[in-house]
């Protein structure tokens, strides 16, 4: 017997035994197995919605100068610091939108706002060097001299672009040291101009200090004529100044001579930890203090006089 094998044979089979049974010219019991009411084989659609696979972002790396050690900043200029990382995605490279990164110090978060001080941003990573399923990330910052020292955070974000035009996105972090910097500049030449013998200066010379690191400072300050320690403010054409005789004050304008601090001779100096010379916050704010000299020129000198007055940065 051949044996129904759709749903349209069966259904028809179904109808003609129905009117049989109706017009009485059938049994009331059915044999469906002998009819041939039953199919060997059937089918259904199956379906599955595969989303598209979220990046991942691994190995971040925060350095500047090919080192992975500490990051040391360099006085009144810009040192480049990088951020990189390696980024995932399981449907390939080409998968790959975008990625941008933040560095932040610890005293901030990745959604700040960007301060030279402690946050910068670079919106528009590099990527390169893709490859299966895998791309490169390469982020470089320009940070400031007066940049906070301490620990300082990348956080990298990577963007895959899906068929909708939305994004998915996937974001890991590390974290490194920035050291401390200590540095100053001062006025190149402390000129006293034309004086005579047994004369003090009357006004005062200002030298400017200025904070190049990203510490606050104090000064330590001696002075030397020829060779450091040998007791002279200045070696002059006839005869020496004693270095009693050069003297300083770090705030007060306008002194006496007789009123302001002697210069140390001693190597070693002494440390005016009064100070107090913060760091700049802004790139064209440089942090700068005056400092006031004067000097006393004793009998038996004469002619041009040369010296050196050595400040010290410490840290304060």
């Amino acid at each position: 017997m051949k044996l129904a094998n759709s749903k349209v044979e069966i259904a028809a089979i179904l109808v003609i035994t129905a009117l049989a049974i109706m017009l009485g010219y059938a049994p009331y019991s059915l044999d469906v197995k002998a009819l041939g009411l039953f199919s060997t084989n059937d089918s259904a659609i199956s379906k599955a919605n595969v989303t598209n696979e979220y990046p991942n972002v691994r190995n971040v790396r925060l350095y500047s100068n090919l080192s992975f050690d500490d990051i040391e900043l360099y006085p009144a200029q810009l040192t480049k610091v990088y951020c990189n990382a390696t980024i995932d995605d399981g449907n390939g490279y080409i998968d790959i939108n975008s990625s941008n990164a933040t560095i932040f110090h610890t005293s901030n978060v990745s959604t700040d706002p960007d301060a030279p001080t402690a946050h910068y941003t670079n919106g528009s990573c590099r990527l390169w060097q893709g490859s299966g399923t895998t791309m490169e990330s390469s982020c470089s910052f320009d940070v400031q001299y007066f940049a906070l020292n301490g620990t300082w955070t990348c956080n990298v974000t990577a963007r895959d672009q899906t068929i909708s035009g939305s994004y998915l996105i996937a974001s890991n972090n590390t974290a490194e040291n920035i050291t401390k910097l200590v540095a100053l500049n001062v006025t190149e030449i402390i000129d006293f101009g034309t004086l005579s013998v047994n004369q003090n200066s009357t006004g005062d010379f200002i030298a400017n200090v200025t904070n190049l690191g990203n510490v606050r400072i104090d000064l330590n300050l001696h002075g030397y004529a020829r060779n450091d320690g040998d007791g002279y403010a200045m070696v002059c054409e006839v005869g020496n100044i004693s270095i009693g005789w050069e003297k300083y004050n770090l705030t007060t304008p306008g002194l006496s001579h007789g009123a302001m601090t002697n210069l140390s001779g001693a190597a070693v100096g002494v440390t005016e930890t009064n100070f107090n010379l913060v760091s700049a916050t802004q790139a064209n704010s440089p942090s700068i203090a005056n400092t006031y000299w004067k000097i006393g020129i004793p009998p038996g000198t004469r002619g041009i006089c040369n010296g050196t007055i050595v400040f010290n940065a410490i840290d304060g």
